[in-house]
């Protein structure tokens, strides 16, 4: 005990640990560099100052897995060629072809400018031979994905080993969050090493699994139940892994061929599912977002185009850009305001129309609206109507938006990111006037259950596009007959998501989201109803699509807006749940997004019994 103890002291005085660290690092940076310069190193390993050689043949000949092949003949030839030269390593590892370091903690850093220096003698000495140019470019090729025989196996290997990692991270999952101090995941997090680690991309994998994936909000976990974000389908999550593998860039033809169709045939059957008739089209998008940005800004060169000819495009703003407006709901998205500023219209564009107290536009005030601005000398020139607002899932009456906005001639845009899936479902009724609007937001990434990001932009008339188009010689040439998507779009690159939802109508299809849909707006009725009979609760409006808006209440509470703030914040650090907060007539609210159709009513149960607890716990 004493020796033990007064080696704890010295390796403390002397700061061992931390030089330990270091000359760790510096004799791995030392055997990666010899790894470059020789034929036979296929991989450094281990942690610490306890690393070693992997040696393969240096043929270059692989194994029956796809694995450079293991070489004990030539490892126990290295191994002899360093004592003879004063060093001594270790002999192990997979079939003996392993050179293992074992240094003392003391050791300086000259001893391992020595160790290193011998170990390459000793390697070449024994039959390794050193790299040409071309041999350094064949070690990149396990960076890549390669066509022909044998060309992807690293791709399948590293994919089956991702697959198991996630695999155990799911089936590990006991909380909609880890719990983990949001501070100690920050700096675990920039602590990782992105400039010398040169990791293997197996061991990236599992540490990626144990640090990123086991610490991110499980949207798969029944307390996960905040937003607008769904657990996505298996099919769009297995499409992810095809067009990452792909890489298609969807702006031209020759970057995207059998993509370029598989989106224009999605687009197509959406523009004929919402009814916009033989002229209508679309393109995909990163979400509502972009999707509303496109609209209004067709809508706004639209305009100019027909009051005066005028070409934004190529001139700019007009002169009476100032007088332009777009009329919404008070309830509309926040991105309809951002619109109007990126357009250079600011926010002074918009019109705000009173919303009810169910979160739908007045739209007995529309008109007037409209009429009035008109009278002031300004220039309305698109009416936005919503299907799904954020928090109370509330869809304006489009129909009587569809026909303000043909009485005045003005473009009509519908948000319909949250609400629109309901195309699918014995719902469709809610949204009878979409099919009058000239541009409809769609978000897959919400009720369609797809990854993010994934959404369109669909237009009535196709040949309101006109106004993003733009030739470029190297890209979309005006003599090409084969289509280029970026004609119609706001984006150059842009991703392949149409393949998920290609490939969910395949597998799922719309009959089975349609019934998922009716499932869901039947549940969060029920819900409503368990929350507003709870004497721990209080139901703040009645459901439209299926958000429920709620407070928890307590006597003990001095304030209860600061009760339900806390109570969300502390339901996610500690992983309890993670849950929505809003405000709904002035008061501070709790809200369950509702979209994952495999709960059940006892998952409710149990979610509400947390929040109460937690509630109590935090009045008191």
């Amino acid at each position: 005990m004493v020796s033990g103890a007064k080696a704890l002291e010295i390796i403390q005085r002397d700061n061992l640990v931390e030089h330990a660290r270091i000359a760790g690092q510096y004799l791995r940076a030392g055997l990666e560099k010899i790894q470059s310069r020789v034929n036979c190193v296929a991989e450094v390993r281990g942690k610490g100052l306890m690393l070693g050689l992997e040696i393969k043949d240096p043929s270059g000949e692989l194994n029956k897995f796809g694995e450079p092949k293991s070489a004990p003949q030539l490892t126990l030839a290295i191994q002899r060629a360093a004592l003879e030269r004063g060093l001594m390593v270790e002999k192990g590892g997979r079939d003996g072809s392993v050179i293992r370091f074992l240094p003392p903690v003391i050791i300086s850093f000259e001893q391992l400018d020595f160790a290193l220096r011998v170990l390459e003698e000793a390697i070449l000495a024994a039959g390794g031979g050193k790299k040409d140019p071309e041999q350094v470019n064949q070690e990149w090729k396990k960076h890549f994905i390669h066509t022909g025989h044998m060309g992807s196996q690293e791709f399948s290997q590293v994919m089956n080993h991702t697959t198991a990692a996630m695999k155990a991270v799911f089936e590990e999952v006991k909380a909609p969050y880890s719990g983990l101090d949001p501070k100690v995941l920050e700096e675990a997090i920039y602590a990782v090493d992105l400039d010398n680690k040169n990791a293997s991309l197996k061991e990236v994998i599992s540490e990626t699994a144990e640090l990123i994936a086991k610490n991110s909000i499980m949207v798969q976990h029944p307390d996960c139940i905040a937003h607008l974000h769904t657990p996505p389908l298996m099919p769009s999550v297995v499409a992810e892994a095809i067009i990452a593998s792909l890489n298609q860039s969807m702006d031209s033809w020759d970057q995207s061929s059998a993509a370029t169709f598989v989106e224009q045939k999605v687009v197509d059957w959406m523009c004929e599912k919402y009814e916009l008739g033989a002229q209508a089209d679309g393109i995909f998008t990163s979400g509502g977002t972009q999707s509303n940005q496109m609209g209004l800004m067709l809508a706004r060169d639209w305009i100019a185009d027909k009051l005066s000819g005028h070409s934004i495009q190529k001139l700019g703003l007009p002169e009476y850009a100032d007088k332009l407006r777009i009329v919404c709901s008070k309830k509309s998205h926040f991105t309809v305001q951002k619109s109007a500023s990126w357009m250079g219209l600011g926010e002074k564009a918009i019109l705000a129309v009173d919303a009810l107290p169910n979160g739908t536009m007045d739209v007995t005030k529309l008109e007037a609206a409209v009429e009035q601005a008109k009278a002031e000398g300004l220039i309305p020139f698109a009416i936005v109507g919503t299907a799904g607002t954020t928090d109370h899932g509330a869809i304006d009456d489009l129909v009587t938006i569809a026909d303000v906005a043909e009485k005045h001639a003005l473009w009509m845009h519908v948000d319909s990111a949250y609400g629109g899936a309901l195309i699918l479902s014995s719902h469709k009724d809610r949204l009878n006037g979409i099919e009058r609007a000239q541009s409809i937001s769609v978000d897959f990434h919400k009720l369609f259950f797809q990854t993010i990001s994934c959404g369109a932009l669909l237009l009535k008339d196709k040949h309101n596009f006109k106004y993003l188009l733009h030739h470029a010689d190297y890209l979309n040439r005006e003599h090409d007959t084969l289509p280029n998507l970026v004609d119609k779009s706001i984006s150059t690159t842009k991703r392949f998501d149409a393949l998920k939802v290609f490939m969910t109508m395949q597998n799922v299809g719309p009959k089975q989201l349609g019934a998922m849909y009716d499932h869901l707006l039947a549940q969060t009725l029920q819900v409503a109803e368990l929350v507003r009979q709870h004497q721990s609760f209080e139901l703040l409006a009645e459901p439209s699509l299926s958000t429920v808006l709620f407070r928890a209440v307590n006597e003990q509470a001095a304030d209860l807006d600061e009760l339900n703030k806390a109570v969300r914040l502390q339901a996610l650090v500690r992983g309890v749940a993670v849950l929505g907060e809003t405000i709904v007539d002035g008061k501070t609210a709790l809200k369950f997004t509702i979209l994952n159709p495999c709960l059940t009513m006892s998952d409710f149960d149990s979610l509400l019994v947390k929040i109460e607890a937690l509630a109590a716990e935090l009045a008191n």
